[in-house]
């Protein structure tokens, strides 16, 4: 047991040192880095004309379709961020030369894979947060209500049950080379599937029975009935319980598939190439 959780913290400790040299690489382009974070908050301007043409009521909420979407469009930014860092993780190591030291230095695969999402992942986060700034100060969202404890719960959940696909897409690099097709084609469909646009109840079968099984539509669910409608724990539970679930029977499967695409991708001598 001690063992373990030594090893455990081995290997959080190498992911918080991938994720604070990302960060330091990421200040470095201050110009590049704002600009990113500003340009989604002008996006906000569509979808706010856009929702004066959609009435307020069950299907987006009291608060009207741009209250809908601009939940939606925070929680598809983290998510989105998240996967792209697992995803391509192992992928940038490599084509930046530093793969190869890193594993000879004792750092896992995974451990490096964790660390590359979580910077952007928090950027991410701090995007949406210029989101909600800017949809409350200067487009009339009204988050007076909001219960930000279930809401940054529930977006933990949403991000650890998606986060099998950036597994998937680590192991798709090792096998394939391409770490990209697989977060985008997910991002997609999350978007969709997951009521980011527009509920899901308007999709026909079976997309709607399909959606179900989309880690974002319960957990964005939990998301708006906390920021937008007050939600505590207890009224957004069923859903927690739903992301939870699915977390617990993704993870293991997605994380057998990378150990399967480590271990062949060393026994054929290709682990650092690019």
């Amino acid at each position: 047991m001690r063992r373990a959780l030594h090893r455990a913290g081995v290997a959080v400790r190498r992911s918080v040192a991938v994720a604070r040299r990302d960060l330091a690489l990421r200040r470095t382009y201050r110009a590049s880095l704002l600009l990113g974070l500003g340009s989604g908050v002008l996006g906000l301007l569509s979808y706010h004309f856009i929702g004066r043409l959609v009435e307020p009521g069950a299907a987006v909420g009291s608060q009207g379709y741009f209250g809908f979407v601009c939940v939606g469009l925070m929680v598809q930014g983290v998510v989105a961020a998240s996967l792209g860092g697992l995803g391509s993780g192992l992928a940038r190591e490599a084509n930046e030369g530093t793969l190869e030291p890193a594993l000879l230095a004792g750092a896992g695969p995974g451990s490096l894979i964790v660390g590359a999402a979580v910077t952007p992942a928090l950027l991410a986060l701090l995007q949406a947060g210029l989101y909600a700034a800017a949809g409350v100060g200067l487009l009339g969202l009204d988050l007076g209500a909001a219960r930000p404890a279930p809401a940054l719960l529930a977006l933990a959940l949403t991000v650890l049950a998606c986060a099998p696909v950036g597994l998937l897409a680590a192991a798709a690099w090792l096998w394939l080379r391409r770490p990209g097709a697989v977060t985008t084609l997910a991002v997609f469909g999350f978007g969709f599937l997951g009521g980011v646009y527009f509920p899901v109840g308007l999709l026909p079968e079976p997309w709607s029975q399909l959606a179900a099984w989309v880690p974002v539509e319960p957990g964005l669910s939990a998301i708006r009935a906390a920021l937008l409608e007050g939600a505590g724990f207890r009224e957004i539970g069923p859903a927690l319980a739903r992301l939870v679930v699915l977390a617990a029977v993704a993870l293991p499967i997605s994380a057998g598939v990378l150990r399967a695409a480590v271990e062949s991708a060393r026994r054929r001598g290709s682990l650092c190439h690019v």
